[in-house]
């Protein structure tokens, strides 16, 4: 599926998120904290340390993305919220490399 200019992927619960994560190394992962199964949480500490998919967050916190958009929100300001946050992260990681 395509939203705005991103491709998107949607997860049943933090099981099958972990799984698409894993597949398919996303740039950027919005997370729901309250989520049947394995919450948002355990999925948090699942991604720091599962293999394929540990510098996804080490890269986004040491660049000091973060990020936090509470419920309800309007799809504008999610949108805005992912896309600076993304920019922000890529124009960090340049002046790194510099």
């Amino acid at each position: 599926m395509e939203v705005a200019d991103f491709a998107v992927g949607e997860a049943v619960d933090g099981a099958d998120g972990l799984a698409q994560a894993a597949a398919f190394h996303p740039d950027a992962i919005l997370l729901d904290l309250m989520m049947p199964g394995v919450d948002g949480y355990e999925v948090c500490r699942r991604l720091e340390t599962a293999p394929a998919t540990r510098d996804l967050n080490r890269h986004a916190y040491a660049a000091g993305a973060a990020a936090c958009i509470t419920k309800p929100f309007r799809r504008e300001a999610l949108l805005a919220m992912v896309h600076t946050t993304l920019h922000g992260v890529a124009r960090r990681g340049k002046s790194n490399a510099s």
